[in-house]
C-alpha cells in the first residue's frame, strides 16, 4: 500500500501537476473513508484509480515538443491514409472470417468492427475495384471448399459455419460458385488419388 502511494506521488511531481488536482482511488478496506497521503487525497472506492481534475489533464508536459508531436502527427496521418488495397480488402477478409460463423455478416457489422462508417467501407472498396457482397462471396466460398475437405463435418453444419441461414442458401451458393452441389464436390473429392487431393 505505502509504496502504490509512493509511486503516485513521485509521478504526480514528475508530471508537474499539484497534488490537490489528484484523488487517488483505493479498495475497501485499505483505508477509513477519507484521508490524505503526502497531499493526496485518498478515498474508498471499488478498485484502484487515479483521478486527475480537467486542469491536472490540460497541463503540458515537461519536455513536450509540439513542434516533434505534429510532424510524427502527420507521418502517421500519410501512413494512414496510404494504406494498401490489399491491407483494406483483407481487413475486411479477416473481419468476414471472424463474424462468419455468428451469422452477423451485415455491412453494417463489418464496418462497426473495423471502426468506420458503412457509406466509409463502400467509398474504401470501390475505390479498390471490390465490393462487400463479392468479398463476402469469395470468403464464404473459400472456406467453404476448405471446410468440405473434412469429410467428418455435416453439410448443414458446414452452411451454419459459413453464416447461411439454411442448407439450401448455402448448396444454392455453392452450386454458382463451381456448378456442382457439395456433396458431389465432396463425392469428387473422395474419388480422388490422395496426391491430387491435396492440390485440388
Amino acid at each position: 500500500m505505502q509504496a502504490l502511494l509512493g509511486v503516485c506521488v513521485r509521478l504526480v511531481e514528475s508530471l508537474g501537476v499539484m497534488r490537490e488536482q489528484l484523488m487517488l482511488q483505493l479498495p475497501a478496506g485499505q483505508i477509513n473513508g477519507e484521508s490524505r497521503f503526502a497531499g493526496l487525497r485518498l478515498i474508498e472506492a471499488e478498485g484502484f484509480a487515479l483521478q486527475l481534475s480537467r486542469q491536472a489533464l490540460d497541463c503540458c508536459l515537461p519536455g513536450a515538443a509540439p513542434v516533434l508531436f505534429n510532424g510524427i502527427s502527420g507521418t502517421l496521418r500519410n501512413l494512414l491514409a496510404s494504406r494498401t488495397a490489399l491491407d483494406l480488402v483483407e481487413q475486411v477478409r479477416h473481419s468476414m472470417l471472424r463474424l462468419l460463423s455468428t451469422g452477423r455478416l451485415s455491412e453494417v457489422e463489418i464496418a462497426v468492427s473495423m471502426g468506420i462508417s458503412t457509406r466509409h467501407l463502400r467509398r474504401l472498396l470501390k475505390q479498390q475495384g471490390a465490393s462487400y457482397e463479392q468479398l463476402l462471396d469469395q470468403v464464404r466460398r473459400e472456406e467453404g471448399v476448405r471446410l468440405l475437405q473434412d469429410s467428418a463435418r455435416s453439410l448443414t453444419s458446414i452452411a451454419y459455419e459459413l453464416g447461411f441461414h439454411e442448407p439450401s442458401s448455402f448448396t444454392r451458393a455453392f452450386r454458382r460458385w463451381t456448378g456442382i452441389s457439395p456433396s458431389d464436390y465432396r463425392r469428387q473429392r473422395q474419388d480422388m488419388p490422395a496426391a491430387s487431393r491435396r492440390s485440388a
